[in-house]
């Protein structure tokens, strides 16, 4: 999996996914696992097989680009 880090601000919502390169918005892991009502392993399992973008950030967290949920 290619790592990037996101440059944008940590409030801002809306970035550029630095995998599929479209202007998404960048939920938290949190609120991804909420909106797909699945657990955090059934999440980082979709990340790690490409079926989700996953992009650090700057702090360490994950952007993840809704997008691709």
């Amino acid at each position: 999996m290619r790592r990037q880090t996101l440059r944008s601000s940590v409030s801002a919502s809306q970035a550029q996914c630095a995998i599929c390169g479209r202007e998404a918005e960048m939920l938290s892991e949190a609120e991804a696992i909420q909106i797909l009502g699945v657990s955090e392993e059934v999440l980082r399992a979709r990340i790690a097989a490409g079926q989700i973008h996953a992009v650090p950030t700057a702090n360490g967290a994950s952007g993840i680009c809704k997008n691709s949920l």
